[in-house]
């Protein structure tokens, strides 16, 4: 199942230096950031490493530079 770090119950505490507390772990997570130019994802779920989203980041992250 895929949650949507925008709507999670678990986003909790407000924001510290950009980060989110999560209550179902208890620790403090980036999961409502968005990364590399990717939409923001829960934390604990695996990000997409196919050769194509790898690409997709190196483009993004080259673009900024």
């Amino acid at each position: 199942m895929i949650i949507d770090p925008l709507a999670c119950i678990f986003a909790q505490g407000g924001q510290l230096e950009g980060k989110t507390w999560c209550a179902q772990h208890e620790t403090w997570v980036e999961c409502q950031a968005s990364h590399w130019g990717e939409p923001p994802m829960c934390a604990w779920d695996e990000p997409d490493n196919s050769p194509e989203a790898c690409e997709r980041r190196r483009a993004y992250i080259l673009a900024s530079e």
